[in-house]
């Protein structure tokens, strides 16, 4: 199965493609946070930095063939204390600067640390308008006097006088109905330990960005443990704090901690929230989880306790509220705590029986030419708070754009089923169709992207073919866990059936694959399946999440991973498959911007919502795995949202390297990596921070996003993470 922070390539494939051409232009601004002084004088054999300028050699500038370079000039006083005019390796700028700032960063409220102990920090949501009566509530879960009285605790030390703390009703009210009103309102979650946010404006606990920033943490840690005279970044001083043989076991238990604590909030999340992991720890996120991850992160943690165990002491930190008797090791642990909350999640998803609020089967479940299946949808009512009541530019005005591509495009809108003229507000005129499929476009974790509609309208209408795969990986997960505790009074019934695990593995390797030839030529794929009800939405194009069965373990035939491997690298066939799709049933175009044939882009219609800034430009033609790219791209459609093309995300680039490697598809799996430490380190000595994103053209540019919050978020937990996991893979 997928590990936490591997060291699994050989050192011979970790600088294989290295240096290849990249593209676009980097300016010279640079404002690294992090460490050591580590210029190094070139040889003849390496290229010759210009006086007073910062050369890192093997990492391209976008643009063209020359080393990336920045003016040491104007880097800010941290930038001077990791590096030094002249020549410097990438893998020299990586461990003196980039890894030691996502080190530091995890651990410090002026980073992406949201402390217990502070919890009003987290109450003032950075998403939403502030509530006109002036507070920001904090919720517990009703009865639950534990928290009730740590809340108001913490709220009396701080001096707070803008916070106010209530109870949630038990059980939760129905979405739709008048107590149901409190889901469209401003509102923190109460949990039980600190936690890493992923950064910008997202100031909460996520649901699958926890797992990556688990990931991240205990990766952290064991980079700390092998650098005990290492230093980190302090963002609160913008200073270096340097380590020792004492204080490096430390700080990586403080990391493991923190890991293992915002796993247990996940558990309290499950267990009072709503039986899921949460969207998010805010009260309008309790109707939606997100890409389930919880057993898996489970594992890691476990995994990690065993390697370290003189770092790893049990703390325990859910009892007083589960009203149990407190466990006193990690296999206790697992059987108290874990296994129940991991099988109700796992029920969660595909459990036809399992409901929650007043619905009569479960949504997330459907049954297709006899198989089962799950879905994202969501159990709310209505359009997504964090659109309606935002204080993000870019959001305002979503759902008035989304109207009217509506009605301009009648043909996106079979039936009247997403949006009907009825003179009224736009929001209004968007039925609640459309609506539960914008809140599971975001429940869906991609949001927003082109893959279910331009606007995501069908998103509520297929079963992913990552949560399939995802499902099945928790099976697996939770059946390992009830194995491990199998003396520490674990509930054996927790245990999925083989037969269950069986089915699910044979659904996802029939239902879900696309075989374009007999021989497994390019176009080759796991793919999402239509659901209904409604007119069947074609899937135009291959998305990212085709390399998640090839992560998940025991999953992906070797047949089926080499056809995907043949479609990763390939660009034309994909690409008359968009020009197919971008023409609707009227002949006109649809708002889309595709990388044609010849590398043209294909325009808007003038006037048309959301249509892409960069329309007439042309762009080369492109394949998922590329190694001029810097990473892998989500997809290969160019719609301006900001889940597609040319964006790269974290997560997409550990499934397509993780289930690379697990197929035996080393040199692409480092192909990889290498890409994304490229996109990293880029951006970094370029703007001096991490972010959530990159364009795999050009990551010293901004995305190309016109639908949505435009603007990169910086941080960034789930970047951070995957930078290191790659880096670890490829150096050891």
């Amino acid at each position: 199965m997928p590990t936490f922070g591997p060291k699994r390539a050989a050192n011979s494939n970790a600088r294989l493609f290295r240096g290849r051409r990249l593209a676009a232009v980097a300016t010279a601004a640079c404002a690294a946070l992090v460490l050591a002084a580590c210029g190094s004088t070139a040889s003849d054999s390496q290229p010759t930095a210009a006086p007073g300028t910062v050369t890192i050699a093997g990492l391209k500038a976008p643009g063209g063939n020359s080393d990336l370079n920045f003016n040491f000039a104007s880097a800010p006083p941290y930038i001077k204390s990791c590096t030094a005019p002249g020549v410097v390796e990438q893998d020299q700028f990586a461990r003196n600067c980039t890894i030691p700032y996502i080190n530091g960063m995890w651990n410090s409220p002026a980073g992406l640390l949201r402390e217990h102990s502070n919890l009003v920090v987290a109450a003032r949501d950075w998403l939403l308008k502030k509530p006109a009566s002036g507070k920001w509530p904090i919720y517990y879960p009703g009865g639950v006097t534990a928290a009730r009285d740590d809340i108001n605790a913490i709220v009396k030390s701080s001096k707070a006088n803008d916070i106010v703390v209530r109870a949630l009703p038990n059980p939760l009210p129905i979405p739709g109905t008048k107590a149901g009103e409190i889901y469209q309102q401003a509102g923190l979650l109460y949990l039980p330990n600190s936690y890493v946010v992923p950064g910008g404006i997202f100031n909460e606990q996520y649901g699958w960005d926890s797992f990556f920033i688990a990931k991240g943490l205990l990766a952290s840690a064991e980079n700390v443990m092998a650098n005990r005279t290492g230093r980190y970044f302090d963002p609160a001083t913008a200073t270096f704090v340097t380590l020792n043989e004492q204080t490096a076991p430390q700080y990586a238990s403080q990391l493991f901690q923190l890991a293992k604590g915002m796993l247990d909030n996940a558990a309290f999340e499950i267990r009072f929230y709503g039986g899921m992991v949460n969207n998010g720890n805010r009260i309008y996120y309790l109707t939606r989880s997100q890409p389930p991850f919880f057993a898996h992160e489970a594992m890691a943690i476990y995994d990690f306790q065993k390697k370290y165990p003189d770092i790893t002491p049990y703390k325990e930190t859910l009892a007083p509220y589960f009203g149990i008797t407190a466990p006193t090791n990690y296999e206790e642990w697992l059987a108290k705590e874990i296994a129940p909350m991991a099988r109700t999640y796992f029920d969660y998803y595909t459990d036809p029986n399992h409901v929650i609020f007043n619905e009569k089967t479960n949504p997330r479940v459907k049954t297709v030419n006899g198989r089962q299946v799950s879905l994202y949808v969501t159990d709310g009512v209505g359009p997504a708070p964090e659109i309606t009541d935002s204080q993000v530019p870019g959001n305002e005005g979503f759902y008035a754009s989304v109207a009217a591509y509506f009605k301009n495009y009648p043909e996106a809108n079979p039936g009247g089923i997403f949006w009907r003229d009825n003179g009224k507000s736009a929001e209004q005129q968007l039925t609640e169709t459309y609506y539960r499929s914008d809140r599971t476009t975001r429940a869906s974790g991609y949001d927003l992207s082109g893959r279910y509609g331009y606007v995501g309208q069908w998103s509520a209408m297929y079963a992913p073919i990552d949560l399939q795969a995802l499902n099945y990986q928790s099976a697996l997960d939770i059946n390992q866990i009830v194995s491990i505790a199998k003396d520490k009074g674990v509930d054996g019934n927790l245990a999925v059936p083989d037969s269950q695990i069986e089915a699910m593995k044979d659904t996802i390797n029939s239902l879900f694959w696309i075989n374009s030839s007999a021989g497994g030529q390019p176009g080759s794929r796991w793919t999402d399946v239509f659901v209904g009800p409604g007119p069947t939405q074609p899937q135009p194009y291959t998305y990212g999440t085709t390399f998640v069965p090839m992560w998940a373990s025991k999953l992906a035939p070797e047949s089926s991973a080499k056809a995907v491997l043949a479609t990763a690298t390939a660009s034309t066939p994909i690409s008359q498959e968009l020009i197919a799709y971008a023409k609707g049933s009227n002949g006109k175009v649809r708002p889309f911007t595709l990388a044609g044939e010849n590398g043209q882009m294909l325009e808007c219609q003038k006037g048309q919502p959301n249509c892409p800034t960069v329309v007439g430009q042309t762009v080369p033609p492109d394949a998922f795995l590329d190694a001029n790219n810097y990473g892998v791209p989500t997809s290969l459609v160019m719609t301006g949202n900001q889940w597609d093309y040319p964006n790269a995300w974290a997560p997409i680039q550990a499934f397509a390297s993780e289930g690379l490697l697990n197929s035996g598809f080393t040199a692409e799996s480092a192909m990889v990596d290498q890409g994304w430490l490229n996109s990293v380190d880029v951006g970094f000595a370029h703007a001096g921070q991490i972010v959530e994103k990159y364009p795999t053209n050009n990551p010293a540019s901004s995305p190309p996003v016109t639908a949505g919050y435009s603007a990169d978020q910086a941080g960034f937990g789930w970047t951070n993470a995957i930078y290191l996991e790659a880096w670890q893979r490829q150096n050891g």
